[in-house]
């Protein structure tokens, strides 16, 4: 098994380029299991997963209001993210493994590294 890790400053990059691998993967016929981290609008308080293989698109992030300071991160959603990527790893092998880090739900055992 072969483990790469992305550890940019600039996360929006990394989303992108990790966007950009997983789409010419499979344009090789190769199979891509997890998330990528969709960089929202400019302004926007909203996250996004795009699931692999299929592509759908999930929300992960809970509108607080303006004044709100805490985390947005949805916990909930990205659980159903992780029963996702589970049930597509389920299903068939995969080329490619991508995981996102979320640091606070992976502590609590939530998050996509199990």
């Amino acid at each position: 098994m072969i483990l790469a890790a992305l550890c940019p400053e600039d996360t929006a990059e990394c989303d992108s380029a990790l966007g950009a691998l997983v789409d010419r993967l499979a344009l090789q016929g190769r199979r891509a299991v997890g998330a990528v981290q969709v960089q929202s609008l400019a302004g926007t308080r909203v996250m996004e997963l795009r699931l692999l293989p299929s592509g759908g698109l999930l929300r992960i992030s809970q509108d607080l209001g303006p004044a709100a300071q805490g985390c947005r991160l949805d916990a909930d959603a990205l659980e159903a993210a992780v029963m996702a990527t589970e049930a597509a790893l389920a299903a068939a092998p995969a080329d490619l493994l991508v995981v996102n880090r979320f640091g606070r739900l992976e502590a609590e055992g939530r998050a996509l590294p199990r």
